[in-house]
């Protein structure tokens, strides 16, 4: 047992500990290193007092140690003024001597890294009811990144019973509680495994240590009345939906990467990646009008984002390890793509009406797919269509051409005012986010984010900026096109060509 761990378990019978006001709080390194810092000038305080006061010292030695040596009448007497400066440099000496000794011994003790990112936000010893099914710590991660748990443990103060996290990562911004019964380990719940209460009812303290056994944080058990923990919320305007089962299960995680319209991937609490679909819609099949916007759509709803999965109890079997209802921030996904029009009700889940009654109200709106007008093959939610079906264009929702090259500017031998001109002769927004426009030569331009609306003309100059054209340059101090003869070429975010055109 280390030093500080030695500390803080007899500082416990402190009546601040009780409290819950540690005399020995965790400081962050610039604060312990400060404490090192008074620690050494109070060390420099010291010896230097007891070079100026070497006199008084070595009569004190004498007259506590060596009594038989020391007479009174070797004090030399002291005017008024000298009192003074011996008095305020016994005041000096012990004070550097405290300072060396104390907020040293503090510094060397306190771990290394302890502004920590992760608190124990709750310790429930003695909970209303069955003592074993209501205890429980949990563990809160306050900052935004990832906290590998693994090797981690977690100790009452008697430290008869530990445990010890094993491949388990706490996700950003996110919580995961302990719980001293025994029951299946998920990404938001563990469990001691224990048939007995292990936390004193009277008082007690969890102390969480890293897999280098340094104190990490302390709390002692909750007082008066507790709730059990919290459950991951939902936005305001849809925790009260009826057709969302209020003891739902849920867990959150952070989406990794998206795999079409309605697919995603999430990496859960525990670092496993998991694959979720969207329960309750179908969205646009690849190859079909509109496919390619409708997993922009899911892409900027969800890519990076911590969301919620909430289970439905009326779906089982193996769907039930994928299909999700999933919430991020202040947005229900399903909800928000049938609503766009770029999803359809399909299956059979609790929510179900509602959402077809959100379809009807997208399509009476025009919305999306209802109001695209664009010719598709059979059900474009279920129904692939056979290659080279779609004959003037594979991918027909990208209709964005290339109208125009004023390739010889009239502005001086850099040419700034040189410009591509594209047109979106589609019937839907396009996000060009990631698309690009080159030459032969290889002088790149890549689009902002920016939605190209139908009928929306935008031209993209060498080196002049014009709002009323959409505002896209390359930036360039020397010309771009060639005068003789040259080839665009646009390319949408996945590389494959939209548009080119060449002259000469």
């Amino acid at each position: 047992m280390d030093l500080y761990r030695a500390i803080v378990l007899h500082s416990h019978r402190w009546k601040g500990i009780r409290e819950g006001r540690s005399m020995l709080e965790p400081i962050c390194d610039s604060s312990r290193l400060l404490l090192g810092a008074l620690a050494a000038l109070g060390g420099i305080i010291f010896a230097s007092m007891t070079g100026v006061l070497k006199d008084d010292i070595k009569n004190l030695v004498r007259r506590f140690f060596q009594p038989a040596n020391w007479k009174e009448s070797d004090m030399v007497p002291l005017t008024r003024r000298q009192r003074i400066s011996k008095f305020f440099g016994w005041i000096l000496l012990v004070l550097g001597f405290s300072a060396t000794v104390f907020l040293g011994s503090y510094a060397a003790a306190v771990p290394s890294r302890t502004c920590v990112d992760i608190v124990i936000s709750a310790l429930v010893c003695n909970p209303p009811g069955d003592d074993i099914d209501g205890e429980y710590v949990t563990l809160q991660n306050l900052s935004g990144k990832k906290i590998d748990l693994t090797g981690w443990t977690l100790c009452d103060y008697q430290n008869n019973h530990c445990y010890e996290f094993g491949d388990f990562t706490l996700q950003p911004n996110s919580s995961v509680t302990l719980w001293t019964k025994a029951g299946m380990n998920t990404n938001t719940d563990l469990y001691f495994g224990k048939s007995q209460p292990i936390w004193n009812n009277k008082e007690d303290t969890a102390y969480l240590h890293d897999i280098k056994d340094q104190l990490i944080y302390q709390l002692p058990c909750s007082k008066g009345n507790v709730s059990p923990p919290p459950t991951p919320t939902l936005p305001p305007d849809y925790d009260d939906l009826d057709c969302i089962p209020r003891d739902a299960p849920r867990e959150t995680g952070q989406v990794v990467d998206v795999i079409d319209g309605r697919t995603i991937e999430v990496e859960r609490n525990d670092g496993l990646i998991v694959r979720v679909q969207y329960l309750g819609i179908a969205t646009i099949v690849k190859g079909q009008p509109l496919y390619k916007r409708s997993v922009e759509i899911n892409r900027e709803l969800v890519l990076g984002k911590i969301v919620t999965l909430v289970a439905d109890p009326k779906v089982t079997g193996e769907d039930a390890l994928l299909l999700r209802y999933v919430f991020v921030e202040d947005t229900f996904v399903n909800h928000a793509l049938v609503s766009s029009g770029y999803a359809a009700p399909d299956g059979d889940c609790s929510c179900i009406d509602d959402f077809i009654n959100m379809y009807m109200a997208a399509c009476e709106r025009d919305s999306g797919f209802c109001g695209s007008g664009v010719e598709v093959y059979g059900n474009p939610f279920s129904d692939t269509p056979p290659p080279g079906f779609f004959k003037d264009d594979e991918d027909v929702d990208n209709k964005v051409v290339i109208v125009d090259i004023f390739y010889n500017g009239e502005k001086g031998p850099q040419e700034p005012d040189e410009y591509v001109e594209i047109k979106n002769e589609g019937a839907v927004t396009i996000q060009l986010e990631g698309w690009s426009l080159s030459d032969k030569s290889g002088h790149e331009f890549i689009f902002p984010q920016y939605l190209m609306e139908p009928g929306r003309i935008c031209r993209i100059y060498t080196n002049e900026y014009h709002p009323e054209w959409c505002g896209f340059s390359y930036e360039s101090s020397q010309a771009i096109w060639g005068n003789g003869q040259d080839c665009a070429t646009l390319r949408d975010m996945d590389g494959q060509i939209v548009a080119q055109s060449c002259y000469e």
